[in-house]
């Protein structure tokens, strides 16, 4: 399995990796299209992988400043890429409003129904618990 990838150019960066049923992604700056198109390679890659029924997203955009058209164009695709391979939920730890903005219209082009209030915190531990909580409820309605 693969459990770390990571990209960067001169405006922004990112780092994917996946423990224990959540794939966590840190986003720093700003994000290109060439950045964002080789996170989607990324991130196929990377979910192929995974071998879990459910799974959650967490990513820490505290440092994030925002997507450029083109990059924010092919970000749908990276959540129904998610979607399709067992991300049950997802939660954040936000940055900055532009950002917000954008995350906000991606899950909403996306069919994703709960507010970005509901699944946004402000540590780590936090989205984490979340997700294990949403993980687990998964797992017992299948009981």
């Amino acid at each position: 399995m693969t459990s770390k990838l990571q990209a960067k150019d001169k405006y922004g960066s990112y780092h994917l990796s996946y423990q224990d049923g959540i794939l966590s992604c840190v986003v720093v700056g700003a994000i290109g299209f060439n950045l964002a198109k080789k996170y989607v390679e990324d991130l196929k890659q990377m979910v192929a992988s995974i071998d879990e029924p459910y799974w959650g997203y967490c990513a820490d955009f505290s440092q994030f400043q925002a997507y450029t058209s083109e990059a924010a164009s092919l970000m749908p695709d990276a959540h129904k890429i998610g979607m399709e391979h067992g991300c049950v939920a997802d939660s954040y730890k936000l940055g900055s409003a532009l950002s917000v903005s954008q995350l906000k219209i991606i899950r909403t082009n996306c069919g994703i129904e709960t507010l970005l209030q509901e699944n946004s915190f402000v540590t780590e531990k936090d989205c984490h618990a979340y997700l294990r909580n949403r993980i687990a409820n998964m797992l017992q309605s299948e009981i």
